[in-house]
């Protein structure tokens, strides 16, 4: 039938021996995205006579069933029923290809038991129907592999269609496996095969069915190498007069030819007699490998830029991420510096509201800086403002105390840490004692050290100068109590137990001289409640005591002790 109309799809009858899988395989043939586009209806095998109304009008006719079994056993009566419209036979591998070339009516042949046997039907549909069929007469060759045609340009036609396909893959294995498929039907032959080289020796990549498997490992010190370096087809009319290359067959008359595919690989093609190529083909042949070369040049770049536009694509994804990371992460610190700086501008206004005289500090490169006092502190110390700004917080507590904590208050400022000093500091009324605290922002305000940016800090001044002096007199008045009590213990206590043993003397026996006694003793009583009035109101401390009162009184204790014969102040010591 006649080439369809590039407007319209591709028109396919698949049949298999039940509608469900012809429905099946349909779709899936359907669904191949290589080639134009197709549409394809499924019919039983047994229904002929819709096969004789359908097969006119259709592109193409695939017979998806084993001509061996009892499905495919109608094959004859189908081919019969096409009548002009090729059939494409989409066998197992049970049925060999050279069966299939006997069987008059088959214009294609594909194994349906491979991982792409699909695209391998739709590139053979292609081909069966891409090509001028002329007359269409019953002596016409079959487009499979199998005998030479009769005509000389016929390989150079098909292999020139063949690229209209070859050229458009993108997958490499795809495209090795098409060459030689269309190579070998180009030729009529079984036998061909693509290597390429694979750490330093030839490796197969794609082959016919009646190439071995194991054909494999072939080494580079040869003339396959040679004709990879130079670019130069190898061409075998009589293997057994030359034996320059082991074919993966058995057999003595024998004849292949060689071709580079680029600098990727050797494309060889083989055949069971010899003499089958000659320099034509061979001539034929490397000029389709030279643009096999290109395409698979083309193929590869496009992977490399592939590979390298989804690497790309994953870093720009990356990097959207990333800037999407990083723009939360702006608006997050945005949000968290205003926040400080709403506290931080709260804090500052509770400073300049504070009622005492009080400092704020900052950090410039590990020193401390004034930034800002108190009106308090200007009016307390009566310094100016600006003379204070930017000075070093040491200068703030220099005095006339030589003692002032000066570096201590700057090692506790250094190390961030909240610290209480005394100092004593010149006025605008003299010299006073303040309390000192040195307080980090964030040790004052109980958050962490990113609240108010841990470089800022408060020096606040409290005058203790009243309390210090209250403290004073309360000390003061504690010893002045205590030489109180010293002097009743020691010097008042005393005279009175004399007085009071003389006063029992004189009771018991009657002798008036004891009466001097105990007035010497009252004397001694008088002179010392003075001493304790002057003491009390805050007089000189005790004077020591005469030695003459001690030397004076001891005699008149011992003539008491001696009279009665006890301590005269024992009983009153005692009660």
């Amino acid at each position: 039938m006649n080439e369809p109309p590039r407007s319209r799809p591709r028109t396919v009858l698949y049949l298999t021996a039940s509608d469900g899988p012809a429905h099946d395989g349909a779709a899936e043939l359907e669904d191949v995205p290589s080639g134009p586009d197709r549409t394809v209806a499924s019919l039983s095998t047994d229904e002929l006579d819709r096969l004789r109304d359908w097969a006119p009008d259709a592109d193409c006719v695939v017979f998806a069933e084993t001509p061996t079994t009892d499905a495919g056993s109608n094959l004859l009566e189908v081919v019969d029923a096409c009548e002009s419209t090729p059939v494409v036979l989409f066998t197992d591998a049970s049925y060999a290809p050279r069966a299939a070339r006997a069987t008059d009516g088959i214009d294609g042949y594909v194994r349906r038991d491979t991982d792409d046997a699909l695209e391998h039907l739709a590139d053979e549909i292609e081909w069966v129907c891409g090509g001028e069929r002329g007359d269409e007469s019953d002596d016409d060759p079959i487009a499979m592999p199998g005998d030479r045609s009769t005509s000389d340009d016929e390989p150079a036609d098909r292999l020139l269609e063949s690229l209209a396909t070859v050229t458009v893959q993108r997958d490499r294995d795809r495209f090795f496996e098409l060459l030689v498929h269309d190579v070998a039907a180009a030729f009529d032959t079984d036998y061909c095969w693509l290597s390429t080289v694979h750490f330093g020796e030839f490796t197969l990549r794609a082959r016919t069915p009646s190439v071995p498997d194991d054909f494999d490992g072939v080494s580079r010190d040869g003339p396959l190498a040679e004709a990879l370096e130079t670019g130069e087809p190898i061409l075998l009319e009589d293997l057994a007069s030359d034996d320059r290359l082991e074919l993966p067959f058995s057999g003595d008359r024998r004849s292949a030819c060689c071709v580079p595919v680029g600098d990727a690989g050797i494309l060889c093609v083989a055949a069971e007699e010899r003499g089958v190529f000659d320099e034509r083909d061979r001539d034929l042949l490397a000029a389709y490998g030279r643009a096999a070369g290109g395409t698979l040049e083309r193929i590869e770049t496009e992977s490399q830029l592939a590979g390298e536009r989804d690497r790309l694509r994953r870093e720009r994804e990356k990097l959207q991420q990333r800037r999407d990371q990083l723009a939360d992460d702006r608006s997050e610190l945005r949000t968290q510096r205003d926040r400080l700086a709403t506290q931080r501008d709260r804090a500052r206004a509770v400073f300049e509201r504070l009622p005492v005289p009080a400092a704020r500090y900052e950090l410039d490169d590990g020193r401390a800086i004034v930034r800002d006092v108190t009106a308090s502190f200007v009016d307390v110390f009566d310094v100016e403002r600006e003379a204070i700004l930017g000075a070093s917080p040491d200068e703030l507590v220099a005095g006339s105390n030589p003692d002032a904590p000066e570096p201590t208050l700057l090692e506790a400022i250094g190390r961030g840490e909240r610290r209480r000093y005394t100092a004593d500091v010149e006025t605008a009324d003299g010299l006073r004692t303040f309390r000192l605290l040195v307080s980090p922002l964030e040790a004052a305000s109980g958050r962490d050290s990113e609240a108010f940016g841990g470089d800022e800090g408060l020096i606040v001044y409290r005058d203790v100068t009243a309390r210090r002096r209250r403290e004073r007199e309360v000390a003061a008045a504690e010893a002045q109590l205590e030489t109180i009590a010293a002097l009743i213990d020691d010097e008042v206590r005393r005279p009175l137990n004399v007085a009071r043993g003389f006063l029992e003397l004189a009771e018991e026996t009657g002798d008036e001289e004891h009466f001097s006694e105990v007035e010497s003793a009252q004397d001694r009583l008088l002179e010392l409640v003075d001493r304790l009035s002057q003491t009390a109101r805050g007089g000189p401390e005790r004077a020591e005591r005469p030695a003459r009162d001690s030397d004076e009184h001891e005699p008149d204790r011992a003539r008491g002790e001696n009279r009665t014969g006890r301590d005269p102040g024992g009983e009153l010591s005692e009660r």
